[in-house]
């Protein structure tokens, strides 16, 4: 293959995970507290050719839009939003180790702790939230206090990163990272809330549309250069008969 068919290749694989990501986004455009996730492209330099390099396509990387979702009121005890830059922080049910979420649609499990969808256990600030089964009039303020007709229960923890941008998504609504977790200061809880994805669809419609399109005109410039070379070989041959 020539350098114009590597480029265009090359190209056409980065195109391919962008549609991927595209793809992902579009599924999650209602999934409890997604970010929508966006490709960053480079340009690679790919060795010596004469005089100048062959310049790839490579994909390096993606980034999140970590703007605010909506917000939409439910009324459910334990569904929670946050306001602000933090996430909440829970320990993996199997492992135990850290992982921090925005989806706050929180329930009980049968030990009546606080857990998430997926039954990792949501932190307080001394541990797992217990509530009791007499608890009655369970109430959450802004800095995650829960009091119920039993007093004080405890505080849900929520934490912020000075870079967002490096913390990495690992499923479940789950995302790791490992920068020092700092305080929630700037982070406000609202109960009976749930935020929802930022993924605007419309726009990721156009995206994807955007994408196949090119996809497919690379795939044509692909097989015209294959037709070429072809051509150019079978002419040679019947030069040499």
């Amino acid at each position: 293959m020539e350098n114009t068919g590597y480029i265009v290749l090359s190209r056409q694989m980065a195109i391919r995970r962008e549609i991927d990501v595209i793809a992902n986004n579009i599924a999650n455009m209602n999934t409890t507290g997604y970010k929508n996730q966006n490709m960053m492209f480079t340009e690679h330099l790919m060795g010596e050719q004469g005089e100048s390099p062959v310049r790839m396509v490579m994909d390096y990387g993606q980034f999140s839009k970590v703007e605010q979702g909506p917000l939409r009121q439910t009324g459910n005890t334990y569904d929670m939003a946050l306001s602000g830059p933090g996430f909440f922080e829970v320990a993996h049910k199997a492992t135990g180790e850290t992982y921090y979420t925005r989806a706050g649609n929180f329930t009980l499990n049968n030990n009546n702790e606080l857990v998430n969808a997926a039954g990792h256990l949501v932190q307080g600030v001394n541990g797992n939230i217990q509530i009791p089964a007499e608890a009655r009039d369970i109430t959450i303020t802004e800095d995650g206090t829960i009091t119920s007709s039993e007093g004080e229960l405890g505080q849900i923890k929520t934490v912020e990163f000075e870079n967002p941008q490096n913390m990495r998504i690992v499923g479940q609504g789950l995302w790791d990272t490992a920068q020092p977790a700092q305080e929630g200061a700037e982070t406000k809880i609202s109960q009976g809330v749930l935020e929802g994805s930022n993924v605007e669809p419309v726009l990721e419609m156009t995206r994807m549309i955007e994408a196949s399109r090119l996809y497919q005109m690379n795939q044509n410039m692909l097989k015209n250069e294959h037709d070429r070379i072809r051509n150019a070989i079978n002419k040679l041959s019947n030069l040499n008969n």
